[in-house]
């Protein structure tokens, strides 16, 4: 996790902004914490995007599929802000490692633990 740069914002909508956990070409992600204490991620797509409306709109439908996954495939959403000037979408917080560092710190996933990754992937999608 990353410290917090000096144009964060240490407020989204109800989530006080703990830390930066990863950023992309759309967003960036922060790790929250809700009024009562939970742990979430906070998913927040970058201004220049979510001005256009075709963006928005496909952004939409993209953060409803992920409210329609089930809980076991992939962290549940726990709120979406898809109106005003910024758009984002909270989800739980799952601690541990992304795929890229479990395989860089623990080689390719084989076995069980690769068949459950995919059965996870496939159900999801």
């Amino acid at each position: 996790m990353n410290d917090l740069n000096a144009g964060d914002s240490f407020q989204i909508g109800r989530y006080r902004v703990v830390g930066q956990l990863g950023r992309g070409g759309m967003g960036t992600v922060y790790l929250g914490e809700a009024p009562d204490g939970q742990r979430v991620a906070i998913k927040v797509i970058n201004p220049e995007y979510s001005r256009h409306d075709q963006f928005r709109m496909r952004f939409r439908r993209e953060a409803d599929a992920a409210q329609r996954v089930r809980r076991f495939c992939t962290a549940a959403v726990i709120e979406t802000a898809l109106d005003g000037d910024q758009l984002y979408v909270v989800s739980e917080y799952v601690p541990g490692p992304n795929l890229e560092e479990a395989v860089q710190n623990g080689g390719p996933l084989r076995g069980s633990s690769l068949d459950s990754l995919a059965v996870g992937v496939a159900t999801a999608l």
